[in-house]
C-alpha cells in the first residue's frame, strides 16, 4: 500500500535503512539517513511511503525533488522489509505507476546509483532508466552511474 509520506515516517525509517541504501546515501550525498530523507520530503514535489500489507510497517519512502520544471531527481530508500516477496512485488508495481506519473510531470527523471549496487542498477533498468558512464566520486573508491528516464510520447508508442 502507498500513501503520502508523513514527517514521522522519516524518523521511523532512518535507523532501519538497508545497509546498501545507507552506503549510497553516505557516499553520494555525504548526509545521514534522516537528513537525506528530510531533504527528499521537504524539498520534493511528491513523496510516498510504502507499507507492509500485513503489518503496516514502513517498507520504503521515495519521491522526486525538482531540479527545474523539466527535470526531477528521483530517490527510493528502503528497510529490510523490502526483501519480503509480497512487499517487493507490490511496491515495484506501484512504484512503476508513480514513476509514470512523475514522468508526465517532468520530461526527465534522473539521479545516481553506485556502480557496486547491482540490485539498484537492475531495478532502475527494470523501471526504464538508461545508465550513463561511471563517474569518479571525489574522496571515494566508489563510482556513480548516472541514471535517466525520459518522457515518452504516447503517439510514438502506438
Amino acid at each position: 500500500m502507498l500513501r503520502q509520506t508523513l514527517p514521522s515516517d522519516l524518523t521511523d525509517l532512518a535507523p532501519r535503512l538497508t545497509q546498501t541504501d545507507l552506503k549510497e546515501v553516505e557516499v553520494l550525498t555525504g548526509l545521514g539517513p534522516l537528513e537525506a530523507l528530510a531533504g527528499g520530503l521537504f524539498r520534493g514535489s511528491s513523496c510516498m511511503t510504502g507499507l507492509d500489507s500485513e503489518t503496516g510497517e514502513i517498507v520504503c519512502v521515495f519521491g522526486v525533488v525538482p531540479y527545474n520544471e523539466m527535470v526531477g531527481s528521483v530517490w527510493f530508500l528502503t528497510s529490510d522489509l523490502i526483501h519480503k516477496p509480497n512487499n517487493k512485488r507490490t511496491l515495484v508495481r506501484l512504484a512503476r505507476g508513480w514513476l509514470d506519473e512523475q514522468n508526465a510531470r517532468y520530461s526527465v527523471l534522473t539521479n545516481f546509483v553506485l556502480e557496486s549496487n547491482d540490485v539498484h542498477l537492475r531495478l532502475v533498468r527494470h523501471f526504464g532508466f538508461t545508465l550513463g558512464d561511471p563517474l569518479e566520486i571525489s574522496g571515494s573508491s566508489e563510482r556513480a552511474i548516472p541514471i535517466e528516464r525520459k518522457q515518452t510520447c504516447a503517439l510514438l508508442q502506438s
